[in-house]
C-alpha cells in the first residue's frame, strides 16, 4: 500500500464524511490534497502522462454534467481530479463507470434525486485501486 493511497483514504473519507453532512466538498481540503498527491507522485516518480490524460478524462466527463445543469458541483471535479492522481489513467473509467453505478444504486434504495456523489467516488476509488487488474480481465 502506497503513501498516496493512505493520503486518499484518509482525506477521501474526510471528504466523504463532510459531502454527507454539508453536501459540499470545501476547497481548503480538496486543493492542498491535490497539489500534496501531486507531490508525492512526483517525489517517487511515477507521475506520468496516464495521469494527465486521466484528469482531463474526469474534466470533460464532469463538465457535461454541470454544462446541462444537472446537480453537480466544482467539489465532484476536484474529487474526481483528486481520484484520478491516484488511479491514473486508464483506471479512471472504472472509476468513473462505477461511482455512477453506486449512485444509483444509492439513488434507488434511498427513493431520492438527489444525493451528495462523495461516497459513490470514494467507495468506487477504493474498488478500482485493489480490483483493477480484475477490473481489465472482465472486458
Amino acid at each position: 500500500m502506497s503513501i498516496e493511497f493512505l493520503v486518499y483514504i484518509v482525506v477521501g473519507f474526510y471528504i466523504t464524511i463532510y459531502d454527507l453532512k454539508y453536501k459540499i466538498i470545501p476547497d481548503i481540503i480538496i486543493l492542498p490534497a491535490i497539489l500534496f498527491l501531486i507531490f508525492l507522485r512526483l517525489f517517487d516518480e511515477t507521475i506520468n502522462l496516464d495521469y494527465l490524460y486521466a484528469i482531463i478524462f474526469i474534466v470533460i466527463v464532469f463538465v457535461l454534467p454541470i454544462l446541462l445543469n444537472l446537480r453537480f458541483g466544482g467539489g465532484d471535479i476536484r474529487f474526481g481530479i483528486f481520484s484520478a492522481i491516484l488511479l491514473g489513467f486508464p483506471n479512471i473509467v472504472w472509476f468513473i463507470t462505477i461511482s455512477a453505478l453506486f449512485h444509483l444504486l444509492i439513488l434507488l434504495i434511498l427513493k431520492k434525486k438527489e444525493y451528495p456523489f462523495a461516497p459513490s467516488m470514494f467507495t468506487a476509488s477504493i474498488v478500482v485501486y485493489f480490483l483493477n487488474d480484475i477490473l481489465w480481465n472482465l472486458i
